[in-house]
């Protein structure tokens, strides 16, 4: 289901980013997303050094599940009115 995500992602700031930007877009983009990664994977790591591999399985299976149950039983807040186009400035020169 990744690649839906990152199709989507990349997709998105393709259509959405100046042209002159497009690089530290991306390059933000991968750093947010490939970082989290490989700080949970040293910290398994680490953890499955100290602890049982069972433990850490539970405890994964109940922070997904209160996740789910955040996501599915929470309650929503209104949706913000969208932001009014801005008006081009003008040119000074």
């Amino acid at each position: 289901g990744i690649v839906w995500v990152n199709v989507g992602a990349m997709t998105l700031v393709q259509r959405r980013t100046p042209q002159e930007l497009l690089g530290r877009v991306d390059s933000a983009l991968t750093v947010a997303v490939t970082l989290p990664q490989t700080v949970s994977i040293a910290l398994g790591a680490g953890l499955v050094a100290v602890l049982n591999y069972r433990v850490l399985l539970v405890a994964m299976a109940v922070v997904t599940l209160a996740a789910a149950a955040y996501l599915l039983g929470g309650s929503r807040s209104p949706q913000a009115a969208p932001a009014p186009a801005a008006e081009p400035v003008p040119d000074l020169d």
